[in-house]
């Protein structure tokens, strides 16, 4: 019996020891806490006004801009369709200047030539400016 009172007491030391390790400052951890959920929650509002802020310019985009955007790209298709025109009519002009060198070179090798025509024709096409200014000099 005096060994189960030995006993008693010394769990009773070691309990009393140990206490102290077990004891948790709940104030500082709350107020830790609270900073944290504090720093989440603004977190969140932010996100919030971003998504609202986002929301009425994705509005404004949709019930503004684009019908602009629209109307000018509606007012442009004339100025399209003249660019694609010019475009075919390039590629013919270069396609029917082609097949006319070819001609050309064709009948200066059967007339005997000395100076050919397609080297006086090709630089109104082919080259710059510059070179077409000191073409007309001489």
């Amino acid at each position: 019996m005096e060994d189960k009172l030995q006993q008693n007491k010394l769990l009773e030391q070691m309990a009393k020891d140990y206490a102290p390790y077990f004891k948790v400052d709940k104030t500082a951890e709350k107020a830790q806490l609270d900073c944290e959920l504090e720093t989440m929650l603004i977190r969140l509002e932010e996100y919030g006004s971003l998504l609202e802020r986002t929301r009425s310019e994705s509005r404004h985009t949709l019930d503004v801009l684009v019908p602009q955007i629209y109307s000018h790209y509606q007012s442009l298709q004339r100025t399209f369709q003249t660019i694609d025109q010019l475009e075919v009519l390039v590629g013919r002009v270069k396609e029917d200047l082609t097949k006319m060198e070819k001609a050309v070179s064709k009948a200066e090798s059967q007339l005997g030539s000395t100076q050919g025509f397609t080297t006086v024709m090709k630089p109104f096409f082919f080259v710059s400016k510059d070179s077409l200014l000191m073409l007309l000099k001489n």
